[in-house]
């Protein structure tokens, strides 16, 4: 999943990723390298605070992490005015709460401010049919590879 977020964000050259769910850092350490290596963008994570005393994104590297910026909270509550504030975005990965109604939630609330071209990408797409759901209710066709799932806004 890494290296795969990590192509898809060095091919599209996003100016704005969001993210929810960050746990470790692993997929926001390989996004922050590849906007790193294209010397723009900004990855906006959203994750609940430290669970057990374990910070989100402690293992990202301390050199990467001029490009991310961490907001704490639900997405549910969080997302909104963060996109009102970035107001377009270029790519979407969700990777927080798989419940059907998050992950659908989730999906409707970044597609509205995707850009054209612009990608909407979900990791555990098995936990629910939300992933395919949503390319029904919206005629798109979705791309997946294993439990990821992949829609290019046109």
């Amino acid at each position: 999943l890494g290296t795969v977020l990590y192509i898809i964000c060095r091919r599209q050259r996003p100016d704005n990723v969001i993210e929810t769910g960050v746990a470790s850092g692993i997929s926001s350490s390989h996004i922050l390298a590849a906007l790193e290596a294209n010397e723009s963008g900004r990855l906006y994570s959203i994750d609940l605070p430290a669970w057990q005393g374990i910070q989100s994104g402690w293992m990202i590297p301390g050199y990467l992490r001029n490009r991310w910026h961490l907001i704490k909270g639900r997405s549910s509550e969080t997302m909104v005015p963060l996109l009102k504030k970035l107001r377009e975005i270029d790519i979407f990965f969700h990777d927080s709460d798989h419940s059907y109604e998050n992950m659908h939630r989730e999906f409707e609330t970044a597609w509205a401010h995707l850009k054209t071209g612009g990608l909407l990408l979900s990791h555990n797409i098995d936990y629910s049919n939300a992933f395919d759901d949503f390319c029904h209710d919206h005629k798109v066709e979705g791309i997946t590879l294993g439990d990821v799932g992949g829609i290019v806004k046109r």
